[in-house]
């Protein structure tokens, strides 16, 4: 065998394979999936002892594999079962096939005696299947019978606590094609050392592991067979107690009948308040131990040769202590504060890029507005009352400042050199204080939640500023941890109030953008939509739904997005389309409006010269008419009119008059009313002269008719010339009228071709009709997206304004003037483009304001979306970044301790990051160190608790001098530490090592002469494992078999209730099947009258009270067969017969 592991080891049952699983990992049974586990979960330091090869051993065993098994009947669990085995079976083959030398390493295996064998429920109730059993293994007697079985029952989750079951499947796994036990028998050999671990209240392992132990030595001459057995603690369930006390009880029988299939029977009772874990490690580590026994020290317990343990005291039980230095501990907390501070720095890093991107958000889209300047609150910490922080958000916050602090309590951080941790602690300690104080909170009366609110919203702002801790600002350990406090106060702050914007955020009712001249509500999003993702980009959280809605936002946005682009790309084809038709109306219009310019060209070139000449021709009719006026005779008036007003001057100035579009004043038209005039005058002359008209008897008739020819004279189409009435004074003569020269002036100032022009503008325009539609049909060949729009559009408009063109023509180019009010940016093109274009521009503008609008929520909405994806980073990095918690600390002795396994630093923790294991250190060599402090410590507890006795000396004074203390006890330590060295009589610091347990031996250990030492150079790297086993043991002096009402007696006769029957079967497993070898006179198992029977011990010796049962041992020590018989006078033998013909009687 190797010096320090088993050939084989068999776990049974639950708690026997879960044993084995965790001697292989520690950790096997933590992970999620058998998958995840690495080489890093496997116990390294067995595994290497495993591959170390050693040729022959001290004790005549080859070096051969380490197999292990794992037999179990829970059918349900076989599906993870399977796979962990697999899973360990690759990392040991990856271990092996990395050795420098050829080696073989060890293996593990599982078996399932239901699903192997394929047996069945019902085969168990089968004639034919019991007989086949009984002719494969000799059996006379079945036991099982359908009322103990479910013929349905697929055993998943095993057989509950059934011994009687579990051995009945043992035994039909034996008579199929396929033995599920034979990778187990090919394994064992007749040199074998076999380890056996069994959890005695079970149903699977103490119903099958006497029939195993039976197979092997039965097929394998007898190897050594080691049982680990299990006890369950006081607080188990009664089945449970039922069953260990019925398997006990069996093994002390076989022992006084002398049918003892093991070499030792090592008892590990469990303490109710060890912990599971600790209690696991516990049960590895003596087992372990015990393999490291040589010689005499093995042989002092094996209770199969003649110097071991007597008959009725078969039993040793294993007491073990482990102590584990934080030098492994303290090198992996290092590495895994390094990996945390690289991990931390960089989360911190995307944290704070996440700040930023959220600050800028804030700024950029809620930096103004009034009641909405959500970035000018954040910036300021604002007093807004939306701006706060919810309950969550608090106690997120608040756990955060904890782990901070738990991070600056790390007991590692002094280890390796950190200095400022007490300064830090201090600071948080104070900042939180002021935090509260500063919130003005009664401290007495605070509820919990505002105590954290009043820290959360102080804390960032007070560290610092009561403690500065700079007392370390040299070294790397310090600077580097202080720069991420900093960072993590910072961040904290930040997150704190990105949180309370992020809140106001979500209250506020609305949120605008900037669409033109006016601001748009946002149209699908909503602020609390934002906030939400805002929100959750914020958190740590990975499993927090992404989902916010947003993605729907977007979609709709993007859809309303490209529907305005369409439009407006419509609508600026029909732009083009009209832009042409306004350019083509403009021509017509300049068309139009020639004449008007023509005349206005005309006007502005000769208006002051026609008003010359219209003035020059009055004053040529004052003159003629002056002629007319001033005669008193028909000689003073000249026979042919004249006027001094030559006929060029006429054509002249009708040419003029004509050219500005006023109508011409015909020369001789005027010459003819001078003509009228004077012959007026001269007939009113001549009459007057021959007083024709005012005397005579036909005066008035005369008069009427000479009026009439007067006024007959005046008669032209001019309307010149004047003449008065007879009976007006007729010395005037009449006169010409400037009625003509003054309606051309008039006509001339009424004259204003710029109003002119100006006022076609409005009728032009509304003589025109177009049809969008059509329009842009004939235009683009293209239709519009949505042609209803156009029904709304009046083109050209009818309500448009006169242009104001007065201006444009005070240069006097008349056509240059022109040109520019048709072009661009004229008057006159801009009412024609208003008129053809202005609802289209303004429709176009509205739908461009909406679309900017829209965009700008789709950049708003997008932010969001980015930050909420940047945030979702940072998460999964959050996530995969270990809590400070999770970082392995150095114990100080504030710690509670295990019952097995104590942790512990040294004097001088840095000496472990210098070292690789515990025997690199000097340790050993203080005599007041934290190693032989920790053994003698070890020493006494193993004597006080570990040592489960009811009454250690037995010894009664004075009764029997000669006999008066027990002294079959057996005992052997073992010391496995890697700061043994095997190359010395005693090995490095070992002779101190036993020394210092020496001290402390008590009234057990100190009356066993001799104590057999064993030390080994064997452990994991900072491990020391002191492990008593003490034989000799006897049933009746094991405490938790009978304890005031919770011990194993009391629970089995619980269910035993008044008379013993065929109910307690299932409790039970030798003797059932018929076969007993042992034969002592008065005491035979198995009667006449029965196929099997099942025992129990129905009294114990009572080793507490009175002296009478310890006389009785100390008085029989010498004549084993009398104490033996004394104690078979305590079994009951419970016969029954067989279920079964098996057609053996």
């Amino acid at each position: 065998m190797r010096y320090e592991t088993p050939d084989q080891i068999v776990g049974i049952g639950g708690g026997g394979k879960e044993l084995v699983y965790k001697l292989f990992a520690p950790t096997a049974l933590d992970v999620d999936t058998p998958a995840d586990l690495t080489d890093d979960d496997l116990r390294t330091w067995l595994i290497d002892e495993v591959l170390e090869p050693k040729g022959l051993s001290a004790n005549r065993h080859q070096q051969i594999r380490m197999d292990a098994f794992v037999v179990d009947t829970d059918t349900d669990e076989a599906n993870v079962d399977r796979p962990r085995v697999d899973r360990i079976n690759e990392l040991l083959a990856e271990r092996e096939d990395d050795h420098p030398d050829p080696v073989r390493g060890p293996s593990l295996s599982y078996v399932n005696l239901v699903e192997d064998a394929t047996t069945k429920a019902r085969h168990l109730l089968s004639e034919n299947k019991v007989r086949r059993v009984s002719e494969q293994t000799g059996i006379s007697c079945w036991w099982l019978d359908d009322e103990m079985i479910d013929p349905y029952d697929d055993f998943g989750g095993g057989v509950f606590r059934r011994r009687a079951l579990s051995k009945a499947l043992y035994g039909m796994a034996q008579i199929g094609t396929a033995d599920p036990l034979e990778g187990v028998r090919n394994s064992v050999s007749s040199t074998s050392d076999v380890a056996m671990v069994v959890g005695l209240g079970g149903g699977t392992g103490a119903g099958t592991f006497l029939d195993i132990a039976k197979t092997l030595k039965r097929d394998h001459g007898f190897p050594d067979v080691t049982l680990f057995a299990v006890l369950p603690h006081e607080d188990e369930d009664d089945d449970r107690g039922a069953n260990a006390y019925a398997a006990l009880s069996e093994l002390e029988y076989l022992s006084l009948t002398d049918q003892n299939l093991f070499e030792s029977i090592v008892l590990i009772p469990q303490l109710s308040d060890a912990d599971e874990g600790d209690f696991d490690e516990a049960i590895i580590r003596s087992i372990l131990s015990y393999y490291t026994l040589q010689g005499n020290a093995r042989n002092e317990l094996s209770v199969k040769g003649s110097g071991g343990p007597p008959s009725f005291a078969p039993f040793t039980v294993a007491a073990p202590q482990v102590l584990q230095y934080e030098g492994g501990v303290i090198k992996q907390a290092k590495a895994r504060l390094e990996e945390f501070y690289g991990n931390r720095e960089e989360l911190l890093s995307t944290e704070s890029e996440l700040h930023d991107e959220f600050e800028s958000f804030l700024e950029t889209y809620h930096g103004d507005g009034p009641g909405t300047d959500v970035y000018g609150e954040y910036n300021g910490r604002g007093t807004d009352s939306r701006y706060g922080l919810t309950e969550e958000e608090v106690t997120s916050l608040s756990n955060r400042i904890d782990a901070l602090e738990e991070l600056v309590s790390l007991r590692v951080l002094p280890s390796i050199g950190c200095t400022v941790t007490d300064e830090l602690r201090e600071d948080i300690r104070a900042a939180k204080e002021y935090a509260v104080d500063a919130a003005d909170i009664d401290p007495d009366e605070v509820s919990e939640s505002r105590r954290k609110r009043a820290i959360v919203n102080g804390f960032p702002e007070q560290t610092g500023t009561v403690v500065t801790p700079n007392t370390g600002e040299d070294k790397p350990e310090d600077t580097r941890l202080l720069a991420l406090y900093e960072k993590e106060i910072d961040a904290i702050e930040r997150r704190r109030d990105l949180l309370c914007a992020k809140n106001m955020l979500s209250e506020l009712d609305s949120v605008s953008f900037d669409a033109g001249d006016a601001t748009t509500a946002a149209a699908v999003a909503t602020t609390t939509d934002v906030a939400g993702a805002l929100g959750n980009a914020l958190s740590e959280d990975t499993k927090l739904s992404r989902d916010t809605g947003l993605e729907g936002d977007l979609d709709e946005l993007d859809g309303e997005r490209k529907r305005l682009e369409t439009q407006l790309h419509d609508l600026d084809e029909l732009a083009d389309a009209l832009e042409a038709e306004r350019d083509a109306q403009l021509d017509e219009w300049v068309t139009a409006v020639s004449d008007d310019a023509e005349t206005l060209a005309n006007l502005s070139e000769y208006e002051t010269e026609i008003r010359e000449l219209l003035g020059d021709l009055e004053t040529a009719l004052d003159g003629a008419a002056g002629v007319a006026q001033g005669a008193t005779s028909t000689d003073d008036i000249p026979a042919e009119p004249r006027v001094e007003f030559s006929e060029t001057q006429f054509e002249r100035l009708n040419e003029l008059l004509e050219s500005c579009g006023l109508a011409p004043l015909r020369g001789s038209a005027v010459r003819d009313e001078v003509a009228y005039l004077w012959q007026a005058k001269r007939e009113f002359l001549r009459d007057s002269e021959g007083g024709l008209l005012s005397r005579g008897p036909d005066t008035e008739e005369l008069q009427r008719n000479h009026a009439e020819q007067y006024r007959g004279a005046q008669r032209s189409d001019l309307d010149m010339a004047f003449i008065p009435e007879w009976d007006e004074r007729p010395e005037t003569s009449g006169r010409l009228r400037t009625t003509e020269i003054d309606r051309r002036l008039d006509a001339l100032d009424d004259l204003d071709p710029v109003d002119e022009i100006a006022a076609s503008v409005p009728s032009f325009l509304a003589d025109r009709e177009v049809d969008p539609g059509a329009l842009l049909a004939e235009a683009t060949r293209a239709s519009l997206d949505d042609p209803d729009r156009l029904s709304g559009f009046e083109i050209p408009r009818a309500d448009v304004d006169e242009p104001a063109i007065a201006d444009a023509f005070d240069g006097g180019d008349v056509e240059a003037a022109l040109e520019s009010l048709v072009a661009p940016g004229g008057a006159v093109f801009e009412t024609f483009h208003a008129a053809y274009l202005g609802d289209l521009e303004r429709e176009r503008e509205e739908g461009a304001a909406r679309l900017r609008a829209v965009e700008r929520e789709i950049e708003w909405v997008t932010a969001a979306t980015d930050l909420l994806e940047r945030g979702s980073g940072f998460a999964g990095l959050a996530e995969d970044v270990m809590d400070p918690s999770s970082i392995s600390e150095v114990d100080g002795d504030e710690r509670d301790e295990g019952m097995y396994v104590t942790r512990a630093s040294p004097d001088d923790p840095g000496e472990l990051l210098s070292s690789d294991n515990i025997g690199e250190t000097n340790f050993w060599a203080r005599d007041d160190s934290t190693l032989q402090s920790s053994l003698r410590s070890f020493t006494e507890r193993i004597e006080n608790h570990l040592l489960p006795l009811r009454n250690p000396l037995l010894a009664v004074p004075e009764e029997n001098p000669a006999r008066d203390e027990y002294d079959e006890y057996r005992a052997a330590i073992s010391l496995m530490s890697r700061a043994i060295d095997q190359n010395t009589s005693y090995g490095t610091g070992a002779k101190h090592a036993f020394d210092a347990v020496d001290a402390m031996l008590g009234d057990t250990l100190g009356q066993v002469d001799p104590i057999y030492w064993n030390r080994a150079r064997f452990g994991g790297a900072w491990d020391l494992t002191l492990t008593v086993f003490l034989g000799g043991v006897m049933l009746d002096n094991v405490d938790v078999f009978e304890q005031s009402g919770k011990g194993l007696k009391d629970k089995y006769e619980a269910e035993l209730g008044g008379e013993p029957g065929r109910h307690m079967i299932n409790r039970h497993a030798h003797g059932i099947d018929g076969l007993d070898a042992g034969r002592v006179d008065g005491h035979r198992l198995i009667d006449d009258g029965n196929d099997g029977a099942y025992l129990y011990r129905a009294a114990l010796l009572n080793l507490d009270v009175g002296v009478d049962d310890r006389l009785l041992v100390l008085n029989n020590l010498g004549d084993p067969d009398a104490l033996r018989d004394e104690l078979l006078d305590r079994y009951e033998f419970v016969g029954f017969e067989s279920t079964q013909d098996l057609g053996n009687s």
